[in-house]
């Protein structure tokens, strides 16, 4: 085992203190990730000629059924569907909390990072950084591609949809499928 020197700090916590740094840095994610959500729930569908988040998420959908429909010689709008009463504002809430989670990561992946650390040795730290910075370039190319394939994805995937079938999408599930196919990008 390597000396304290050659770990983080050098210096050896005990653990009430470890638990207290533990409960610190999640109060400040949690934190975050609220103020984040507060700001996607306001974006969500803001009142005006402004398009919300919600629009941006159903693009892919509509581009995509514009093509089915033209085949199918249908005539109605983009649509999708919900199926409760609480159905909206359960939608608009999961979509601020992900959306929150995903403006405010760099706060919480660093409150985590500066939690980990002091218990990494020097060359793990520098191993770590670097995968970080290869990984979240990547990881965002990969989103961006996803989101715009993700229309010709869904006119492959609606055309095998029989002639007598209509496809009703409900939008929770749409909104799993593409941060399903997001993340697999």
């Amino acid at each position: 085992p390597k000396a304290d020197s050659e770990r983080g700090d050098g210096a050896a916590m005990p653990l009430m203190e470890h638990l207290r740094e533990l409960r610190t840095r999640l109060i400040k994610s949690v934190l975050a990730i609220a103020i984040g959500t507060v700001v996607a729930w306001v974006m969500y569908d803001p009142p005006g000629s402004t398009r919300g988040i919600i629009d941006f998420l159903i693009d892919p959908y509509c581009l995509a059924t514009e093509e089915y429909r033209a085949q199918q010689g249908l005539t109605d709008t983009c649509s999708l569907f919900l199926d409760s009463v609480i159905g909206p504002f359960m939608l608009q809430l999961q979509v601020s909390v992900v959306v929150g989670m995903i403006i405010t990561s760099p706060i919480w992946i660093y409150q985590f990072w500066r939690f980990i650390t002091p218990g990494l040795h020097k060359n793990e730290r520098r191993w770590t950084l670097a995968f970080l910075l290869i990984s979240i370039p990547l990881f965002l190319m990969g989103v961006v591609l996803a989101y715009f394939i993700l229309p010709k994805g869904l006119n492959l995937l609606l055309g095998f949809t029989p002639d007598r079938v209509i496809n009703l999408v409900k939008v929770d599930v749409y909104l799993r499928f593409m941060i399903r196919m997001m993340l697999v990008f």
